[in-house]
């Protein structure tokens, strides 16, 4: 006796498959049945770029630049607290460092809403630690697969 399924991937919001389905035919007599090989295309994008003083060719931040991707907008001169609301929430909050060389790459989800992007840069000035004042750029899309290029300067 033999009873069909269709066989249907649980996505995550933002991914797509090939091919969507797949019906599978289940002889009752047997222990394991081959479905289907399925495709599965990730939902993340990328926000990259560079951390740089005096202008955007001038030379890179090289203390490490906290960089803020959200779907919210952020009021407040310092980062958010990132808490048990904010992990759970339906916003989504994505955070990196750049690098000794500037540089700077997170991961979002791509397809949803905009993503406003913070950075908050701290550096050393005769010895003593200065911190300028919070960068953002507001309103960025990014879709799955997308690296989309964003850069910043103090």
């Amino acid at each position: 006796m033999n009873i069909t399924y269709t066989i249907v991937p649980q996505l995550d919001k933002g991914e797509t498959t090939y091919p969507t389905s797949a019906p599978v035919a289940l002889d009752l007599t047997k222990r394991d049945v081959w479905s289907a090989t399925f495709i599965v295309k990730g939902a993340m994008g990328y926000i990259t770029g560079r951390m740089s003083l005096g202008s955007l060719s001038g030379p890179p931040v090289e203390t490490g630049v906290l960089v803020y991707a959200t779907t919210a907008t952020l009021t407040g001169a310092m980062p958010p607290a990132i808490n048990e609301a904010v992990r759970t929430g339906s916003i989504h909050h994505y955070a990196g460092l750049s690098g000794k060389d500037g540089s700077f790459r997170i991961a979002v989800r791509g397809g949803g809403s905009a993503y406003n992007l913070y950075a908050w840069c701290t550096i050393m000035q005769n010895g003593v630690p200065t911190v300028l004042p919070k960068q953002q750029i507001l309103g960025i899309p990014v879709n799955p697969g997308d690296a989309v290029v964003e850069n910043f300067y103090w």
